[in-house]
């Protein structure tokens, strides 16, 4: 006679607990190995190939037109960059005691950092940031103006910074001197 099979008021027996089969445990386990399977598969997705976020063109146009109207200096930005910079932020903050700041922020074709910082402040306070120990280092002739080299005593960061009559610019980053010159060269002042 089985184990399993009908009571006296017709129902099907139990066994009793805790005397359950391997096979049921083995079934059992097999469903939760399936529910964290199918948990997996709804969860699990593949990296992107590249984790920058990259602004919009529409928005980088946008917002520099809107900066350009706003700021009480000629803002510059750059013009003519190849497809291999990527904007990744962009903003404009209006005058405060430590003035206004224009910020745009860029991937180089490299994969490096670079930024555009303008300020009718002080450019080393925008630039506290990214190169909180600077060290002057020279100078280079970029685009008909002479740039100061600063680089960083705690990082890998360096900085042109470049004074003009309404404002202050840098370009700093983590790329090389050749990146934030090709940077800084693409500059152009706003038409007003």
């Amino acid at each position: 006679m089985s184990r399993v099979g009908l009571g006296e008021d017709g129902d099907v027996a139990q066994r009793r607990r805790g005397f359950e089969t391997a096979g049921d445990m083995v079934r059992s386990m097999g469903l939760v190995l399936l529910g964290v399977a199918a948990l997996l598969l709804l969860t699990l997705r593949d990296e992107p190939d590249d984790p920058v976020t990259v602004v919009d063109a529409s928005v980088v146009e946008s917002t520099t037109s809107q900066a350009r109207a706003a700021a009480p200096f000629a803002l510059e930005a750059p013009l003519g960059l190849d497809d291999g910079w990527r904007v990744t932020s962009i903003r404009y903050q209006p005058g405060t005691d430590a003035g206004s700041v224009w910020h745009i922020g860029y991937i180089t074709p490299a994969d490096d950092y670079a930024a555009v910082e303008q300020t009718d402040g002080e450019v080393m306070d925008a630039l506290e940031g990214q190169l909180p120990e600077p060290e002057e280092d020279g100078a280079a002739q970029v685009g008909g103006r002479t740039w100061t080299r600063y680089v960083d005593q705690t990082s890998d960061r360096r900085a042109l910074v470049v004074d003009g009559a309404a404002s202050e610019l840098a370009v700093a980053g983590t790329a090389d001197w050749a990146g934030l010159e090709e940077l800084a060269g693409a500059l152009a002042p706003s038409a007003g």
